[in-house]
């Protein structure tokens, strides 16, 4: 039995590094194949490399393929990876994709919201909107404590805000509210 397990995680170690050379290379097929690998028998730890590709890529059909599975991901463990991307000014250009999936894929952020919260007040309209929806759809059974927090941050945001930011975020003041 400890010869099979060692012999599957050997050659999960090997599909993986084959998946990260794959997805590094810059080659569609490759890449595209990694992906379609990844979103079957993956691991969360996968991510960081889907976001290099996602960041470094100019491929149309490997962003709607990556961004594909970052939606469709059901990994309990990945949010972390999610928010540790969103922190990170690299990543700054595919947030967008990266906010949106954290609302399709529908894992759990309440304890994130002040993150989502800062991505509303500060990135463009159409990433904003996207944090507005993961704020939204992550409410339920948050302290009053972090519904105190939120509050502060988003009446911060919202008085140097400029329309049609302010209204996004004063819309998001009175959902909070509400909860």
């Amino acid at each position: 039995m400890n010869d099979e397990k060692k012999e599957r995680e050997q050659q999960q170690k090997a599909d993986e590094k084959r998946q990260i050379s794959a997805l590094r290379s810059g080659h569609t097929g490759a890449a595209r194949s990694a992906l379609e690998e990844i979103r079957i028998n993956g691991r969360a730890s996968m991510l960081p490399e889907i976001f290099e590709m996602l960041l470094k890529t100019h491929n149309q059909e490997l962003l709607k393929t990556g961004s594909a599975l970052l939606n469709d991901l059901k990994v309990k463990d990945a949010g972390h990876y999610f928010i540790d991307a969103l922190r990170d000014p690299r990543f700054q250009p595919i947030h967008k994709i990266l906010v949106s999936a954290c609302w399709q894929n529908g894992l759990e952020f309440k304890g994130e919201l002040l993150t989502f919260a800062e991505i509303l007040i500060s990135e463009n309209y159409e990433t904003a909107i996207e944090a507005y929806t993961v704020i939204e759809n992550n409410l339920g059974n948050i302290s009053d404590k972090d519904t105190l927090l939120l509050l502060d941050k988003l009446q911060k945001g919202e008085a140097t805000a400029e329309e049609p930011k302010k209204s996004l975020i004063s819309s998001m003041i009175a959902v909070v509210r509400d909860y």
